[in-house]
């Protein structure tokens, strides 16, 4: 008797599906991060290697993955406000319209290719349990007229970003304490925003970033390793005695 025919089926099928889930992350990685960079790369303003530190960022990637894996569609506002962060963070000024004309040039590129490649159509479409035309035609979101008055703001674009990972089923809060005027942390409660995240499923990519602090509200504690989980879709972190997420040895930074 082979030794695979003694393993009950429930550990094949979790074996192939993790194997195939891997397979498909990376080749459908692939082809979202050349549609960032080619879309990007329009822009003349920029400079030639920006396209490529946006569509590798991680929080570029969380979008990517939020679409086979939290069920979310691929919206205006997730992409502009994804561009602005990276934007601000690079220390790069980009015209707003520029911005917001890009996220349109990113959606819908991505979904020209997808209509072209049947092997990231199929597994859209089985996922969210929708025709490929049923997700392009879905834009939930601000207007292009709300997400210019958060765009004008440092403030307001990074508390915008922050927000976006508050999930419903979270119980635990973090506070982020952003940049004031000045550039840096002054640890003021006015320049901070409180996201929720769930303990268990850990948070998404892009969520901690230099230039800012985190501080769990539970034990008053603040960030100091957070990693990548083992399937690259998350990131996990410790406060003092306290994990979200779970660990690895993937380090994004260390306190």
């Amino acid at each position: 008797m082979n030794f695979i025919d003694v393993i009950p089926q429930f550990f094949k099928d979790q074996y192939y599906k993790v194997v195939n889930d891997n397979l498909f992350d990376r080749y459908g990685l692939i082809v979202w991060r050349k549609n960032c960079i080619k879309v990007a790369s329009n822009i003349n303003v920029l400079d030639e290697e920006i396209p490529k530190r946006i569509a590798f960022s991680r929080a570029s990637s969380r979008l990517y993955y939020s679409m086979f894996y939290n069920y979310r569609t691929l919206t205006i506002e997730s992409i502009a406000l994804m561009l602005a962060m990276e934007f601000l963070d690079n220390n790069l000024n980009v015209d707003k319209e520029n911005i917001i004309q890009l996220a349109y040039g990113i959606r819908d590129s991505w979904f020209e290719e997808v209509l072209e490649d049947r092997t990231i159509k199929d597994r859209l479409e089985f996922k969210s349990g929708k025709t490929i035309y049923e997700i392009k035609s879905t834009n939930e979101g601000l207007s292009d007229t709300e997400l210019l008055d958060i765009l004008k703001s440092k403030t307001l674009i990074r508390k915008s970003f922050f927000e976006s990972y508050s999930v419903r089923d979270g119980y635990e809060k973090i506070r982020v304490y952003l940049p004031n005027d000045n550039s840096y942390i002054d640890w003021k409660k006015e320049n901070s925003i409180e996201v929720s995240v769930n303990s268990v499923k850990g948070i998404e990519l892009g969520f901690f970033r230099k230039g800012y602090d985190y501080e769990l509200l539970a034990n008053d504690r603040n960030a100091w390793v957070v990693t990548i989980t083992k399937d690259n879709r998350k990131e996990s972190v410790v406060f003092g005695d306290k994990s979200i997420g779970a660990m690895t040895n993937r380090y994004i930074w260390v306190r």
